[in-house]
């Protein structure tokens, strides 16, 4: 693992972390070692990077911290696209988990990178919380959770073409709806795209 690194947004000032940061860091390094990759400053709260591979791991080491710093709320999960992003990243994708010390509202983000083809386990196991929010990283991202009980679409339609939130979906949908102008929506007739796209 890489010292503190600094800031995912580079204007921001350096900061070292607190006491109870650095020992979560060090709680999870002895757990990871080398699988933790990155630590990162933010000003709210520290970022750990981490392999994917790692993340029940992960969650396990920052639950059994001692009470005083223990993190065993996971609040979300959720994914950002670097598809054609200025700078060069390790992979495509970030899947990102959001954890909550509950008696003092500390949080702390864990951040892994992978591509198209990887798969990530589900938090499922750990998490009750993770059931729902991992499948809308599925349905809006198409990254798959290795272990999820039910994984499939939960905002889209089963049969819907694509992954709405990634940074090459068409912004006017995929062919199958573009192909749905002048159906019969209600009782409005629709003459294009358009009309269908502004109900």
């Amino acid at each position: 693992m890489s010292a503190v690194t600094g800031n995912s947004i580079p204007e921001r000032e350096l900061r070292e972390p607190t006491d109870w940061e650095e020992r979560t860091i060090a709680a999870v390094a002895e757990l990871l070692g080398d699988d933790l990759h990155e630590v990162l400053a933010g000003p709210d709260m520290i970022t750990l990077v981490i392999a994917a591979g790692r993340i029940l791991d992960t969650s396990e080491a920052l639950s059994a911290i001692d009470d005083e710093t223990g993190f065993p709320l996971l609040l979300d999960t959720t994914a950002v696209d670097y598809l054609n992003w200025p700078e060069p990243h390790p992979a495509r994708f970030t899947v990102v988990w959001h954890f909550l010390d509950r008696l003092r509202g500390r949080r702390i983000r864990v951040r892994a990178w992978i591509n198209e083809e990887d798969e990530v386990p589900s938090l499922t196991p750990r998490h009750n919380s993770a059931n729902w929010a991992e499948r809308e990283v599925f349905d809006m991202m198409g990254i798959r959770f290795a272990g999820h009980p039910n994984l499939k679409r939960i905002l889209m339609p089963d049969d819907y073409d694509g992954h709405p939130q990634r940074k090459d979906f068409p912004i006017e949908g995929p062919e199958r709806a573009r192909a749905r102008k002048g159906e019969l929506q209600g009782n409005k007739r629709m003459t294009s795209w358009k009309e269908l796209h502004d109900l």
